[in-house]
């Protein structure tokens, strides 16, 4: 069995104008730890990539059953040209996230997001593109147990809100609709950040199976150290009419409790 140091293979089609040249390095438990890939053509080299494994957990039989490996695909001149990682769930199955990058490397392109189950259906795909290397628009669709159902579809608004180099939003206010299989709208996002007070305010407005009569809406506002500052929400009765409101203020803390309000409207006349 093999208990550590490395391999090397080499690939090529019919013609023998397509090459690739591989390097398979194994740990001291006998899994595998890193690939080296570079693939040529007609003698040209066309790209390299690295697959790192060293923080995957294996089982006995050298199976993946946790942690995350990373793949590096890069360009003949050496710019990234994408990134992938797979998240190992155990039997929960896989999540695999890819960023592609625009020719300097750097600038990104587009982030692709796949859930696999278990049993290896289907679970959720996502996209979000950029523009001049800000986020755009995003959309996520999930799918039902068979892998094939879609569910719901959200799609995500990203252009009127800043963002930090880490991608952290700063500013403005990003918004997500999310609509039923039959394009009825399911809720409808907001998150807004004050530059000036640092605090996030999230509101979720959910409808019924109409689209139209709202349900519920549940607004949080957080401090800039992201601690809970106050929690709003509102139920609505039949034909979308404002039932109830609760109102809860927290501590510095963002645990603590420090004053509930609740307003009963069911005995006012609203328009």
């Amino acid at each position: 069995r093999l208990v550590g140091g490395q391999l090397t293979a080499a690939a090529a089609n019919i013609a023998g104008s397509r090459l690739s040249k591989s390097k398979i390095f194994f740990s001291e438990t006998g899994n595998v730890a890193l690939i080296k890939v570079a693939t040529s053509m007609g003698g040209i080299v066309t790209g390299h990539s690295e697959t790192d494994y060293s923080k995957v957990s294996f089982d006995p039989n050298h199976r993946p059953t946790g942690g995350t490996a990373k793949i590096v695909v890069s360009r003949p001149d050496g710019t990234r040209k994408s990134e992938i990682l797979t998240n190992y769930l155990g039997g929960a199955g896989i999540s695999i996230a890819m960023r592609r990058f625009d020719k300097d490397g750097e600038s990104v392109l587009r982030d692709t997001l796949q859930v696999i189950r278990g049993d290896k259906t289907r679970s959720i795909a996502g996209t979000i593109i950029y523009a001049g290397n800000k986020r755009k628009t995003g959309t996520a669709i999930t799918y039902a147990t068979d892998g094939t159902t879609i569910e719901s579809v959200a799609t995500t608004d990203y252009t009127q809100a800043a963002f930090d180099s880490r991608g952290v939003q700063t500013g403005g206010v990003v918004v997500t609709i999310v609509r039923r299989a039959n394009h009825t709208m399911a809720s409808r996002s907001s998150t807004a950040v004050s530059s000036e007070t640092g605090l996030t305010t999230t509101t979720t407005e959910k409808f019924e199976a109409d689209g139209v009569t709202m349900s519920e809406v549940v607004a949080t506002t957080s401090r800039a150290d992201a601690t809970l500052a106050f929690q709003r929400t509102f139920w609505f009765g039949p034909k979308g009419i404002l039932q109830r409101a609760k109102r809860k203020s927290f501590d510095v803390d963002g645990v603590t409790l420090l004053v509930t309000t609740e307003t009963d409207f069911t005995g006012a006349v609203l328009d």
